[in-house]
């Protein structure tokens, strides 16, 4: 989650710069245009904290889900992970930005904060359907102990899901509906 131990600050004024900063966009920006220039601007201005706080770094994960009418918008950065439930399928709609090596699993690709240029997936979709964003990919929720941010690790934030769901998928002891 982070290097230098400022992880914690770098997920605090990213989740609070998103929603705040989102919800004081034009009401006629498409919701991607929205979210890249909210999470770019967030990511320079973290990426230029870093590079004056070296070697102490913060960076963190995101994935956020925005509902505007009858669609979902999901943006990406990290190896936080956010699933799709339709029809009794269960699909993984994130990719995780992490090395492919058993040895450096954990090790992020991209993160926020990490450099100036930041490449975030984009993902949209209809909204009848339920969505479960679950904050770690490991099942571990010794994250959460130590962050205390919006989004604990190891907690799923779902409407409609079964408890015992999340706890199998993800390690999640607690659920947010």
């Amino acid at each position: 989650m982070s290097a230098g131990g400022l992880g914690a600050e770098a997920a605090q004024t990213s989740v609070g710069a998103l929603v705040r900063d989102y919800f004081a966009t034009p009401g006629t920006w498409e919701t991607t245009g929205a979210l890249d220039r909210v999470i770019s601007a967030q990511n320079l201005w973290l990426a230029g904290m870093n590079r004056r706080r070296q070697p102490a770094m913060g960076l963190t994960t995101l994935t956020a889900l925005v509902l505007r009418g009858q669609s979902y918008t999901l943006a990406h950065v990290g190896d936080t992970r956010a699933y799709l439930w339709r029809a009794g399928v269960l699909q993984q709609l994130t990719t995780d930005h992490v090395v492919p090596h058993h040895d450096f699993s954990h090790q992020l690709t991209r993160s926020v904060g990490s450099d100036e240029r930041l490449l975030v997936d984009y993902r949209q979709g209809d909204r009848t359907v339920t969505i479960c964003l679950c904050c770690s990919p490991t099942g571990r929720t010794s994250y959460s102990e130590r962050m205390r941010v919006p989004c604990w690790p190891g907690i799923c934030l779902c409407r409609r899901w079964p408890m015992n769901w999340c706890r199998a998928r993800c390690g999640a002891v607690a659920a947010i509906t």
